[in-house]
């Protein structure tokens, strides 16, 4: 798969990933929600627990809006080489729920212990 149909693929999951995400919290069964989003959110979670994972995806969200889209076009170039390498799913809905895990709990949240590169010298 090319960059470019990854990251469209990836994009047009984020609604399919929100609405599966919500469908938990309102208590549906779990068998209710698709196959492929509910493993994605499974995925981007674990994806997010890993310290090295978050050190690589952080430095790119500093900054970002705190909107999906937004965020998943920070992210994606940064995920695509994992796929390509195979350290990562290739399943780009994993993307998409990345990019709405980081937008729930927040950038702030997620990369707080990989604070901004510091500017200028020491004092």
């Amino acid at each position: 798969m090319d960059f470019e149909t990854y990251q469209k693929q990836a994009i047009s999951y984020i609604p399919l990933i929100e609405a599966a995400e919500f469908s938990s919290y309102q208590g549906l069964p779990e068998t209710r929600i698709p196959t492929v989003e509910r493993n994605a959110l499974n995925e981007g979670t674990r994806l997010l627990e890993d310290p090295s994972f978050k050190d690589k995806l952080c430095p790119f969200l500093r900054g970002v809006a705190q909107n999906t889209q937004e965020i998943a076009a920070a992210i994606i170039p940064i995920m695509f080489p994992m796929v390509v390498a195979g350290t990562i799913s290739a399943i780009p809905a994993v993307a998409a729920a990345v990019a709405y895990i980081v937008f729930k709990s927040g950038i702030d949240s997620i990369c707080k212990s990989n604070p901004p590169p510091s500017t200028g010298s020491p004092a």
